[in-house]
């Protein structure tokens, strides 16, 4: 089970959503479909680790495989999100 924090206006929250949207898939969907474009942070339940890097990675492969195909560029939430949860990955990575 994946926790999804957002933040909207300053202040952070867990949005709805249905069972079946819990898992590692739904919440990958979830995200890269726009459902929640503010999303600051995923937490694995079971352990407490944060995987909103992880998450980010196969948002940005959804997109850049959708971008080719459609030929659109990426929207802002998009841009911000995979900036800000990206660069956090790469310094995990290098520690």
């Amino acid at each position: 089970m994946l926790i999804v924090i957002c933040t909207h206006n300053g202040k952070q929250y867990t949005p709805e959503r249905d069972e079946d949207h819990w898992d590692w898939d739904g919440t990958v969907k979830s995200i890269s479909e726009g459902n929640w474009p503010d999303v600051t942070q995923v937490i694995h339940a079971a352990t407490g680790n944060d995987v909103t890097g992880l998450i980010a990675e196969e948002c940005s492969r959804i997109w850049a495989e959708t971008s080719v195909i459609d030929r659109e560029p990426l929207a802002d939430w998009q841009k911000d999100f995979l900036k800000e949860h990206l660069r956090v990955r790469r310094l995990e990575a290098a520690e």
